[in-house]
């Protein structure tokens, strides 16, 4: 399991996540805990760019204090 950094909110529900030593695979997991206990769930849509970030989709909308914040990236990639 990878832990990734948030870089910057694209969209309402998507988010540019910085994942050290690599990338993670697409359609992997990713979960964001934000204080006071709430989780917001998503997949890995695609890679970014070469320097190990890739584009996380969100289930909903991610607060603007989630940049910053680490996501936990799991397995379940298509291949």
């Amino acid at each position: 399991m990878a832990r990734g950094l948030i870089k910057f909110i694209r969209a309402d529900r998507e988010a540019v996540v910085v994942v050290p030593g690599g990338t993670a695979p697409v359609g992997a997991k990713a979960v964001l805990e934000m204080p006071g206990g709430a989780r917001i769930i998503g997949r890995v849509v695609r890679r970014w760019n070469k320097r190990g970030e890739v584009l996380v989709r969100f289930r909903r909308g991610l607060p603007g204090q989630a940049v910053g914040r680490h996501v936990e990236i799991g397995a379940g990639g298509r291949g």
